[in-house]
């Protein structure tokens, strides 16, 4: 069987899958965040949202889990960038288009329709890394997209009305080390 990874390299083994798993490290992120961003721009690293994770050899990282956003914007098409990181390096982005951002993965489109009555979305996180050998750190900024000043949110929708239909979220990043 022969596994087929996206950076052009693969596995190839007679008697199964062949690679194993080294470790599994996760966090999860329970409390909520606003940043008030100015036009197009992007946050610092998402607070209590990171996770470490020593390899050795060539081996490979899938990062995976969700963050849950949401903005106070009341238009429609705004959405929020997704910049994943290994340590200061983002990985994982689209390719390059213009003048468009390059981000992992974008969400909210609908945040902040009908001036931000809704509650925050889910948006998944799904990477297979190939680092050097050594400690890495996972972790997260977020992309104003929109050319206007917003507050975006973590865990929480752009209202926070207490009430029942505006829930709290949590979010998870996970970091599984394969064995090649």
């Amino acid at each position: 069987m022969t596994i087929h990874f996206g950076d052009s390299t693969s596995i190839t083994t007679a008697t199964g899958l062949g690679a194993k798993i080294g470790q599994v490290l996760s966090t999860i992120k329970t409390d909520t965040d606003s940043y008030s961003q100015s036009s197009e721009s992007v946050t610092g690293f998402v607070s209590n949202f990171s996770q470490s994770i020593t390899t050795t050899g060539s081996n490979k990282v899938l990062i995976t889990g969700h963050i849950s956003i949401d903005t106070n914007s009341g238009n429609y098409y705004n959405s929020i960038g997704v910049l994943l990181f290994r340590t200061d390096t983002e990985i994982g982005q689209g390719d390059s288009n213009n003048n468009r951002r390059r981000v992992h993965v974008a969400g909210g489109a609908n945040a902040g329709y009908y001036s931000g009555n809704r509650g925050p979305e889910s948006v998944p996180i799904h990477f297979l890394d190939s680092p050097s050998a050594g400690t890495h750190t996972y972790r997260v900024k977020l992309g104003n997209q929109y050319a206007a000043n917003v507050t975006l949110y973590v865990n929480r929708g752009g209202s926070d009305a207490n009430s029942i239909t505006r829930p709290v979220t949590s979010s998870v990043l996970t970091c599984t080390e394969i064995i090649v």
